[in-house]
């Protein structure tokens, strides 16, 4: 008993846990602490990429208007852009134009552009996360006509046609899904 008592008052290495435990937590926090900035620096840059997307939308917008597959015309802009500023992750453009408008000579669509890229983790790896993929978006709308007298030049092609998602990596091939579009939008 006495034996046991004196272990349990005994001080001698307390220090030395203390400083492991605390040593321990401290590079925990910070391998998290940087995964997770490494993390959000990649999401920042694919933001700004959605920026310059943007930017190219309103540039080639009567490219896009007058185009008879206004979703394959997207999708070359945004590829061309993609490869010009160095993009090897995934894109992808959702295209959904109004098939049933008001009048005829009105039209209205939107347009979804998709960027996304696998990011891996460095830290979180010990934990048996390893990789996820990090995406960004912008989204567009586009209404021309306002129902009077203007001449609206429309597709000769069904709506249905061009109407979906078309993903695919800069520079290659693309897949087009007929009427994919994300959730909720």
């Amino acid at each position: 008993m006495i034996e046991l008592k004196r272990l349990r008052d005994d001080e001698e290495g307390s220090i030395l846990v203390l400083f492991s435990a605390s040593l321990f937590l401290l590079i925990f926090f910070a391998g998290i602490a940087i995964d997770l900035s490494m993390y959000y620096t990649k999401k920042t840059d694919l933001e700004n990429l959605c920026k310059i997307l943007r930017e190219d939308r309103f540039t080639y917008q009567d490219t896009i208007r007058y185009s008879s597959n206004p979703g394959i015309t997207c999708y070359n802009i945004m590829s061309d852009t993609m490869t010009e500023n160095n993009f090897k992750g995934g894109i992808t453009v959702y295209f959904k134009e109004d098939p049933y408008p008001a009048l005829a000579n009105y039209r209205k669509y939107q347009i979804r552009m998709e960027v996304s890229e696998e990011f891996e983790f460095h830290f979180l790896r010990l934990f048996g996360l390893t990789q996820v993929v990090v995406k960004a978006h912008i989204d567009g709308e586009q209404n021309y006509g306002d129902g009077g007298n203007d001449m609206i030049w429309h597709p000769s092609g069904s709506v249905s046609l061009y109407n979906g998602s078309y993903t695919g990596k800069p520079g290659l091939p693309h897949k087009f899904v007929s009427g994919d579009y994300p959730e909720g939008w």
